[in-house]
């Protein structure tokens, strides 16, 4: 019995010093904040679909629930393209398609 306590005490210590010994960086605890920026951009976006896209919009995004979860997929998606060529994108399909855009 002692000698497993031992062996216990042995792993820990191990585990405690390898962490503090390890080759790899730490990272951000977190991922930083989104562009609000974007943010607008994504919401305008948004905006023109509903307007122009109706009935689609509507039946896509019938709560606010679905309709936010949309918006953080697209923010998460597009995070490294920036406002402008979101808005140009948006209304370039607004004229385009005749269908509501998806990813």
């Amino acid at each position: 019995m002692q000698h497993g306590k031992h062996l216990a005490e042995q792993a820990a210590r191990d585990l405690a010093t390898s962490s503090k010994n390890s080759a790899t960086a730490v990272g951000p605890a977190e991922r930083p904040l989104p562009d609000p920026a974007l943010i607008d951009a994504i919401n305008q976006a948004f905006a023109l679909f509903r307007v122009n896209y109706h009935n689609q919009f509507y039946s896509a995004f019938a709560d606010t629930t679905l309709l936010d979860q949309a918006k953080r997929l697209w923010l998460d998606s597009l995070r490294h393209v920036g406002p402008g060529p979101v808005l140009a994108a948006a209304r370039a399909l607004i004229e385009q398609e005749e269908y509501l855009p998806t990813l």
